[in-house]
């Protein structure tokens, strides 16, 4: 598996098994440069792959190695609307990808929703999916 199947796959499984049933929310994934948040309507989430790390995870001549890092679904509402609108959503992506295995061998531990933050006006509520996929050499 490359970095951009990787990515390919996260977010396919995102559209397909949520976004796609919920157009009123809309999702930015991270090959936008900016997102107007004027003009935003709210809610909507944004979705980027961050990793971490990467180490060899056997012993010969050609070794594979095993890449780790995590998918980061935001939800945003505006600050004075609560955040009780993005909880749903956010628990439902969280059961989506909660310990799965999808794709050509991503897999995935236990989601993380981290304190909520304001950002220029807007409350953010972001769920941290770790995963990790191994690559042949």
């Amino acid at each position: 598996m490359t970095f951009d199947e990787l990515r390919a796959a996260c977010y396919a499984r995102l559209k397909t098994g949520w976004a796609d049933a919920n157009p009123s929310i809309p999702v930015e994934y991270e090959n936008h440069s900016t997102i107007d948040l004027n003009s935003r309507r709210q809610p909507f989430m944004t979705c980027e792959v961050q990793f971490n790390t990467s180490h060899q995870i056997n012993l010969s001549d050609a070794p594979w190695v095993r890449f780790d890092g995590s998918l980061w679904i935001s939800g945003w509402a505006k600050q004075g609307t609560g955040t009780a609108n993005l909880m749903v959503p956010l628990g439902l992506i969280s059961t989506l990808f909660k310990t799965k295995q999808f794709g050509s061998g991503v897999n995935t531990t236990v989601p993380k929703l981290l304190p909520s933050r304001v950002i220029d006006g807007w409350h953010v509520l972001s769920l941290r999916i770790p995963f990790w996929f191994d690559q042949a050499p």
